[in-house]
C-alpha cells in the first residue's frame, strides 16, 4: 500500500531535484506530509521487483535499507505503537531544559523517567522517530528565499542505523576464548577489534558510495564518541577476562581504544576524500568532550568538505554538546528544536543531532542561491559560505573553529553579494 502512495506522490511532485539530501539515519517515515512531496525518485529505476540500473538492489526507487536490504526505510508495523506519554516525555524534558517546568509537571516527568518499563519504551520510540525528526529539520521548507524553488530540494532516505541479523551490515558478537593462555586471548581480543573496524570501514564506505550517486550533500546526526570505544573494548575484555581480572589490563585497553578510534577516523576520512564533491555534515556529539583531545567518529574528520556541527543556546555551548577549536566547525541551536515524528506528530528534542541537520539545510538553501547564479556550488565553497557568515560569540570561542553559530539570512546576503 504504502509503495503505491510514494509512487503516486513522487509523480505529483517530483521535478527535476537540483539538490538531493541524503540522511543517513534510523528509518525515516517517506509518508510524513513534511517529507512525501520531497521524496527522491531514482530515474533508473521503478516499483516492479526488478534491478532496473543493475547496481544490486531491487526497487530502490527513492531511498535503501542496509539493514534489511530493501527499499523499506520505514516499518510500518510500529505506527501508532506508542502511548500519548512517550510524547508528552518529550514535551516535559523540553520544559524542564528551558527552566518553565511547573512543579505538577515535574512530579509527571520525574515519575515517568523513575519507570524502568516507560524509560525502555522510550528508547524504542527514539530508534523510531529520530531519523524522521532529522529529516524534516533538514528538509524544513518554511522561510525560504523566493528565488528557492522547494520541488529543487530533495531528501533520499537511508537506513544506515539498527541491528542486522545478516548482509554486510551484520557484525557478529565477540565470542571469549574459554580454554588458552592470557597472550591468546589477547591476540583473540585484537583480531576481533581488527575485524570490527574493517566492518565500520565497509560499511560506511558502502552507503557513502550509494548515496554519493544521487545526492550532493550527505547529512550523518550519529557517531561514536570516544566514550562509546571506550566501552566498546571494555566490553570485550570484561566478557574475555571478567570483572574482576580485566583491571589487569588497563594499558592495553587504553591502547586499543586509542588505535580503534584512530583508524575508523582515518579509514572514513579516505572514504570522505574520494567524494570531493560531496558536501558532508556531522553532528559532534552529545557526551560533552572535547573533540580535539578526544575524537568523535565521523565528526572528527578534517577535510575541506566536512562540517561537524555542535549545539548551542542562546549563543552558549549547549550543556550537553561535545566542542573543539579545530575539530567542530560551528555550531547550531540544539535545545528543543522541534519536528515531525512518524503519525504526523511534532516534538522537541534536545541534541547535536537537530543541530547538525539545521546546517544541513542551510547548506541546500546556499547551494540553490548559487545554482540561481550559475555559480559552481562545491562543496569547500558551501562550507566557506557557512563559516564566514557565522554568528560570532564570545561564549562560544573556543567551542569551535569559528567561535559562533549558524546564520542562515547572514549565508543568503553573502550569497546575493557574489
Amino acid at each position: 500500500m504504502h509503495k503505491i502512495l510514494i509512487t503516486t506522490l513522487l509523480v505529483i511532485f517530483n521535478t527535476q531535484a537540483k539538490t538531493v539530501i541524503a540522511v543517513l539515519d534510523n528509518i525515516i517515515d517517506r509518508e510524513h506530509p513534511r517529507l512525501s512531496p520531497y521524496i527522491y525518485e531514482n530515474p533508473k529505476e521503478e516499483y516492479n521487483n526488478t534491478d532496473d540500473d543493475r547496481n544490486g538492489k531491487v526497487d530502490d526507487v527513492s531511498g535503501w535499507n542496509f539493514i534489511t536490504q530493501n527499499e523499506q526505510v520505514f516499518n510500518e508495523s510500529l505506527r501508532g505503537s506508542f502511548p500519548s506519554e512517550v510524547y508528552d516525555y518529550y514535551h516535559l524534558r523540553a520544559k524542564k531544559t528551558l527552566d518553565t517546568i511547573s512543579e505538577e509537571e515535574l512530579e509527571i516527568y520525574n515519575a515517568l523517567r523513575d519507570d524502568e518499563d516507560f524509560m525502555d519504551k522510550r528508547k524504542k520510540f527514539s530508534k523510531y522517530t529520530h531519523g524522521s525528526h532529522v529529516a524534516c529539520i533538514a528538509l524544513d521548507k518554511s522561510h525560504y528565499p523566493k528565488t528557492v524553488k522547494k520541488s529543487h530540494i530533495k531528501l533520499l532516505p537511508i537506513t544506515y542505523l539498527g541491528d542486522a541479523k545478516e548482509g554486510d551490515f551484520y557484525l557478529k558478537d565477540f565470542e571469549a576464548l574459554k580454554r588458552s593462555s592470557t597472550q591468546k586471548k589477547l591476540r583473540h581480543i585484537n583480531s576481533y577489534i581488527r575485524h570490527y573496524i574493517y566492518f565500520l570501514k565497509n560499511k560506511l564506505a558502502m552507503a557513502i558510495d550509494y548515496s554519493a550517486r544521487h545526492a550532493n550533500i550527505i547529512h550523518a546526526s550519529w557517531g561514536q564518541s570516544y566514550k562509546s570505544t571506550t566501552r566498546i573494548v571494555d566490553g570485550i575484555f570484561e566478557d574475555q577476562f571478567g570483572k574482576k581480572d580485566m583491571k589487569n589490563f588497563e594499558s592495553e585497553r587504553k591502547s586499543l581504544t586509542r588505535y580503534f578510534q584512530t583508524t575508523i577516523l582515518r579509514n572514513a576520512t579516505r572514504i570522505i576524500n574520494s567524494h570531493p564533491n560531496v558536501l558532508f555534515v556531522f553532528s559532534a556529539g552529545n557526551t560533552k568532550l572535547n573533540n580535539d583531545e578526544n575524537p568523535h567518529y565521523p565528526s572528527s574528520i578534517r577535510a575541506k568538505n566536512v562540517i561537524s556541527v555542535g549545539a548551542s543556546h542562546e549563543n552558549e555551548r549547549a550543556y550537553f554538546s561535545n566542542f573543539g577549536s579545530s575539530s567542530v566547525t560551528i555550531s547550531a541551536p540544539g535545545i528543543a528544536i522541534r519536528s515531525c515524528t512518524p503519525d504526523n506528530k511534532f516534538i522537541p528534542i534536545n541534541g547535536t543531532s537537530q543541530a547538525a541537520p539545521q546546517v544541513t539545510r542551510a547548506a541546500s538553501i546556499i547551494r540553490e542561491l548559487l545554482l540561481r547564479k550559475n555559480i559552481i556550488p562545491t562543496a569547500s565553497a558551501l562550507k566557506e559560505i557557512i563559516k564566514v557568515t557565522a554568528k560570532k560569540s564570545r561564549e562560544l570561542r573556543g567551542i569551535n573553529e569559528v567561535s559562533g553559530e549558524l546564520d542562515l539570512k547572514a549565508a543568503i546576503k553573502e550569497v546575493y553579494r557574489r
